[in-house]
């Protein structure tokens, strides 16, 4: 169980402090291509590296619906989250740039609506769990 509810506090940790990060910095609206264009070369290939580890959390998570505990995603997981964190001062001084911040955090709407969807930890309660804390 204890297992469970550090994977389910991680996901909605990063998912409210990859949505609170970029909004802290500007007020969503479309991304436009010339935008995504006119940012330095080291901003795009942040964003190539993010939508990369966006796909590969999303494969995470997948696999989550039909094993939670398959040790190998479990730890696959843990391995994008050493990466993200890595990634957090770099990370911060790009979300200064609002061109940068509004395709991020589409980005990060993107993977936080797979999660919450898709994800059996999203909107599911668990009676059991409760039922048992009742006696």
């Amino acid at each position: 169980m204890e297992n469970n509810d550090s994977r389910r506090g991680f996901l909605k940790k990063i998912g409210a402090t990859l949505t609170a990060a970029a909004m802290s910095t500007f007020e969503v609206g479309a991304v436009q291509v010339d935008k995504i264009a006119s940012l330095s070369p080291e901003k795009q290939e942040f964003l190539k590296k993010y939508k990369i580890w966006i796909d590969n959390f999303k494969k995470v998570v997948e696999v989550q619906k039909r094993n939670l505990q398959d040790v190998k995603n479990n730890d696959y997981m843990m391995k994008l989250s050493e990466e993200a964190e890595a990634w957090k001062s770099e990370l911060q001084s790009y979300l200064l740039d609002k061109d940068f911040a509004e395709e991020y955090l589409k980005l990060t709407v993107e993977l936080t609506n797979k999660i919450k969807n898709d994800h059996p930890f999203g909107n599911y309660t668990y009676p059991e769990v409760y039922e048992e804390n009742k006696e």
